[in-house]
């Protein structure tokens, strides 16, 4: 009788040879120890099934009643609340009769974003519902089929690797130094689709030797590896693998950083860049939220994560990464003067302060919110094509000149105009759509679609009103008279509108 690890390596093997009557002997004789779904793993002959936005959620309940997924739709409300905006697309491969009732993976399709999820069935106590090695082939040919798929490539790639390097790793195989550089995250995060970190990594680094592997990767001597905060600021170092915390730092007298970190690094402490030499790319967040002046800075050129500058009064003297892969807050900015954003941005943009565009040019692309509440005037400003958050322009008292995004992700805050003059609405909000201050729907054009609350509270009259097709929570209208809006409730009996 062979282990479960002799099991693994001879099951990885036979993978090789493509011969579904033998794969499947192997499975049924060798892995009935791994409960299901996990033990037909290698089977990926199967089907999809799409169960449509507003269908009964019990068909969902019971297609995965009995199966350890994990998944939150295996719960009847929650399946209703995702019908309720979205299609639900699941992958089951064959079971022991040849009868599609597995599931392996599962893909969210709303209307308004597009592909909001993807997920697999691997988990173990730490991280969830991840693709296993062998379906990722299959949900990416389906990614591709759908509208906005082509979203999900990076990391379709990544799951991808991952699955040929876990499968190198259990047949015994030296990995690489490319191989190793993925792992170790080298030039960029693993991108993934499941919650928390990939299982896979922490089971193939485990019993490695970080700094032999780091040393080989990175052709430095072991010595100039550091794991450890006591090993990060001794000097000469130039890695650090991992996070390196120094909240509690106030000055940078004296502090030599590592050339490189792979994680993030916690400045929050520092009021002051003088005498701070930071490392040249940083692959987690990095957080100077007490720094009020930006004079000495000098930022890595990359930054993976967040970078949080929220206490800067002035972009004096600021330059920024050309990139940052989460988010960037600059929230105490009050003038964009000497501003020159990154090109990407891969998180929110927090610019909250700013009183005026003059002199703002934003990013192409914002992967989350961009909060611009407190200009007065679209004048000069040229927002991102899209969007993937909110977008708060609550503080505009005029439409003049604005050009809003195709799309917004989340919420659309224009609370603050008075009239629709002018404004021209993206063709769906994903989140709520506050247009309080409006008093009349004069020249008001709705989106097809809202994804949250629709607030028109400020409307005197229902005349010129024309409503979107699609609004997912309450249209609030108390502006308007009792009559108006039950007139309006059995011209549109499909929307919820409060009375």
């Amino acid at each position: 009788m062979l282990t479960d690890e002799q099991s693994q390596i001879e099951f990885s093997k036979r993978l090789q040879s493509e011969n579904f009557g033998k794969l499947y002997a192997f499975a049924q004789e060798h892995l009935k120890s791994l409960r299901l779904p996990t033990e037909r793993l290698i089977i990926t002959d199967g089907e999809w099934r799409v169960f449509p936005k507003g269908s009964d959620p019990k068909e969902v309940v019971k297609a995965l009643s009995g199966f350890h997924t994990q998944w939150c739709i295996a719960a009847e409300g929650t399946a209703a609340s995702y019908l309720a905006h979205s299609d639900l697309h699941i992958y089951f491969s064959k079971d022991a009769d040849g009868k599609p009732t597995i599931p392996r993976a599962g893909i969210v399709v709303s209307k308004n974003h597009g592909i909001t999820e993807v997920r697999g069935i691997m988990s173990d106590e730490t991280a969830k519902q991840h693709l296993d090695d062998y379906i990722t082939p299959v949900v990416e040919r389906r990614l591709a089929s759908l509208p906005g798929g082509e979203k999900w490539r990076v990391q379709m790639q990544d799951m991808k690797r991952l699955a040929t390097i876990h499968l190198k790793n259990k047949r015994g195989e030296e990995l690489s130094k490319e191989d190793l550089r993925f792992l170790y995250e080298i030039d960029g995060k693993i991108h993934q689709t499941g919650y928390s970190r990939d299982p896979r990594i922490t089971e193939i680094l485990k019993g490695r030797d970080v700094k032999d592997d780091l040393s080989l990767v990175l052709n430095v001597s072991k010595e100039q590896i550091s794991i450890t905060r006591k090993e990060a600021l001794r000097g000469n170092i130039k890695y650090h693998y991992g996070d390196l915390n120094l909240r509690g730092l106030t000055s940078a007298e004296g502090l030599k950083l590592p050339e490189s970190v792979g994680g993030y690094l916690d400045l929050r402490g520092l009021k002051s860049a003088e005498g701070l030499k930071l490392p040249e790319s940083v692959g987690g967040y990095l957080d100077l939220s007490g720094l009020t002046s930006a004079e000495g800075l000098k930022l890595p050129e990359s930054v993976g994560g967040y970078l949080d500058l929220r206490s800067l009064k002035s972009a004096e003297g600021l330059k920024l990464p050309e990139s940052v892969g989460g988010s960037l807050d600059l929230r105490d900015l009050t003038s964009a003067e000497g501003l020159k954003l990154p090109e990407s941005v891969g998180g929110y943009l927090d610019l909250r302060s700013l009183k005026s565009a003059e002199g703002l040019k934003l990013p192409e692309s914002v992967g989350g919110s961009l909060d611009l509440r407190s200009l007065k005037s679209a004048k000069g400003l040229k927002l991102p094509e899209s969007v993937g958050g909110y977008l708060n322009l609550r503080g505009l008292k005029s439409a003049e000149g604005l050009k809003l995004p195709e799309s917004v992700g989340g919420y659309l805050n224009l609370r603050g105009l008075k009239s629709a003059e002018g404004l021209k609405l993206p063709e769906s909000v994903g989140g709520y759509l506050d247009l309080r201050g409006l008093k009349s729907a004069e020249g008001l054009k709705l989106p097809e679609s809202v994804g949250g609350y629709l607030n028109l509270r400020g409307l005197k009259s229902a005349e010129g009103l024309k409503l979107p097709e699609s609004v997912g929570g309450n249209i609030c209208l108390d502006s308007l008279s009792s009559v108006e809006k039950e007139n309006l409730r059995k011209q549109y009996p499909h929307l919820h509108i409060l009375l």
